[in-house]
């Protein structure tokens, strides 16, 4: 659990600074590890490990040598059977706005076709899968929903040699960045513009941290929910404009603290002994958090939700949001939680005792056979 540092150690000039912000984050962080550690990182590794039926996981015991080590798959067949009943009607259920009156019918439709390719080019069929597989495994499963300003390249050739451009047009192009070259009789006319475009993506839900709800079950009540991301030097120097003494000094991202992304590779978590990149340095993975923090940035002010992103002491971006596009789904919702029931916590005792009359059936089956 982090302690809390006297208050009057922040707003030194009335408002909190980057440093004091990436502290405060880190203190977030350190007790949503700490929740996550302790509550719910060891049900994830287990599940993870039944469905694989992992004979070298600590939480399925192993047979005595000569024995049958034969693992009961319950876990592993209850959810696909489930998410073969449930995926279909993810995938078949579009969105659909209904008309409010007989002449709004075409509006209606064209905006519901709109929603259904939006989702069909942000690949909502995969993310409908592995949303629903985390669910219906581990208790919880996370889709991230946003919009973002994608910078999109009109060009537009003009092979007329007659053709002419207004003064005015050239002008007006300059100013909104565009770039004009003429090649002879061609003239080529090339504008980069913003354009919005929907995101969906499915995150891990070992890489999720949040702080401990108090009897809280929307997502929009916590005060705090953070992203673990990998990112290499490379990109935190590009794209956040670090220098690469200090992207190298951002902690490295390890997956062997990290217990249920470990378990996640099952028999392939021992392949390989460095989980930092490549051997060129700007290849080497680092770890960044992105989170939604309930923060009060002046002194006496008000709560307001920000998005951050940090990188070890470094303070990436910061800016506010009205709300965090974090979407949560259970298959077994539990009352004032955030974490549901899986249906792994359902099936665990069937599969341990199942286990064990295999391996009993097996054995016998061996010796009666051989003798």
């Amino acid at each position: 659990m982090a302690e809390y540092p006297d208050s009057a150690a922040f707003y030194q000039d009335g408002e909190l600074s980057a440093n004091d912000i990436v502290s405060l984050v880190r203190l977030e962080i350190q007790q949503a590890q700490g929740y996550d550690f302790d509550v719910l990182s060891e049900d994830r590794s287990k599940a993870l490990d039944f469905y694989h039926g992992n004979t070298s996981s600590p939480y399925i015991p192993e047979a005595t040598a000569g024995r049958s080590n034969v693992v009961s798959m319950d876990v592993h067949d209850c959810v696909n059977s489930a998410l073969a009943e449930v995926l279909p009607m993810m995938q078949a259920s579009a969105v659909e706005f209904p008309p409010l009156f007989r002449d709004d019918e075409p509006q209606a439709q064209l905006e519901s076709d709109m929603i259904a390719r939006l989702l069909q080019e942000a690949g909502f069929d995969e993310i409908a899968y592995s949303a629903c597989h985390s669910a219906l495994l581990q208790g919880l499963g996370w889709v991230n929903v946003e919009y973002r300003d994608v910078p999109r390249v009109e060009r537009h050739v003009y092979d007329d040699p007659d053709y002419e451009i207004d003064p005015l047009i050239l002008d007006r192009i300059s100013e909104e960045g565009g770039k004009v070259t003429q090649d002879g009789d061609r003239v080529v006319i090339t504008r980069e513009t913003m354009q919005r475009q929907l995101i969906i993506d499915c995150v891990a839900p070992e890489n999720i941290i949040f702080s401990p709800s108090r009897g809280q079950y929307e997502l929009e009540d916590l005060r705090f929910v953070a992203e673990r991301k990998i990112m290499s030097v490379s990109q935190l120097v590009e794209d956040y404009g670090l220098t690469g003494v200090e992207a190298m000094g951002v902690p490295d991202y390890n997956e062997h603290y990290n217990a249920s992304g470990y378990a996640r590779r099952e028999r392939y978590a021992e392949s390989s002994t460095d989980t930092t990149g490549g051997y060129q340095s700007q290849s080497q993975e680092k770890e960044v958090w992105c989170c939604y923090f309930d923060i009060a940035i002046r002194k006496n002010g008000p709560l307001e939700k920000h998005y951050l992103v940090i990188a070890g002491e470094h303070l990436l971006e910061s800016r506010p949001v009205p709300f965090q596009p974090w979407v949560s789904c259970s298959p077994i919702p539990m009352p004032h939680r955030i974490q549901g029931r899986g249906l792994f916590q359902v099936m665990e005792d069937i599969q341990v005792s199942k286990t064990d009359m295999l391996r009993i059936l097996i054995d016998n089956a061996t010796v009666a056979n051989g003798s």
